[in-house]
């Protein structure tokens, strides 16, 4: 298994065109898959790689970030016939596994809960952590799809009916859009690229 310092992490981006791929289900009214992949880098969340719609969401994968190692294993994640590396976003020095995790620098997520603000029950998703963590990076251009702030469900969760003390631990999508806005849209190289534009 291998482990990089924060430094080189970041050099994997720095002056890259990047591909970010959130899971929002209105992403599949679209028809930005060739723009996704023509990217030096694309990267997806949790369970997106295994979407199989080329004409939204486009077919390479070259990040996959997650952070929950259990839950990942169980929806096989970490199917090695696939050439991902993977960046674990809460990175817990228990669990071992047998691929490349690139834990997203700890100081970047201190960062982004500063500018969040968040009660003690919100926690920043992944989406938001690595968006915040790639600027830092110094890309060259970063194009963002399938975020619209849960205006739609998360693609693989529609069905999924989830227990009333595990929506209280949620995100607090107001404030992620809030941070969005006033963070990261006003950078040029930033664009966001939603269905109904």
């Amino acid at each position: 298994m291998a482990y990089l310092k924060n430094s080189k992490l970041k050099k994997l981006f720095r002056n890259k065109t990047v591909s970010v791929v959130g899971n929002a289900s209105s992403l599949f009214d679209s028809e930005y898959g060739d723009l996704i992949d023509s990217s030096d880098i694309v990267c997806r969340f949790n369970l997106g790689p295994h979407v199989n719609s080329p004409l939204s969401h486009g077919t390479r994968t070259d990040w996959c970030i997650y952070n929950n190692y259990r839950w990942a294993e169980e929806n096989n994640l970490f199917n090695i016939e696939n050439d991902w590396n993977y960046i674990e976003v809460n990175f817990d020095i228990e669990n071992k596994i047998a691929v490349k995790v690139f834990p997203l620098p700890v100081q970047s997520k201190l960062d982004l809960l500063e500018k969040l603000v968040l009660d003690g029950s919100d926690k920043p998703s992944i989406g938001v952590y690595f968006l915040h963590f790639l600027t830092q990076c110094k890309p060259k251009q970063v194009n963002i799809f399938g975020f619209d702030w849960k205006h739609t469900h998360t693609w693989y969760n529609k069905g999924r009916k989830r227990k009333k003390d595990e929506r209280k631990k949620g995100h607090n999508w107001d404030k992620e859009l809030d941070y969005f806005q006033k963070f990261i849209e006003p950078l040029s190289q930033y664009q966001l690229y939603n269905p109904d534009k």
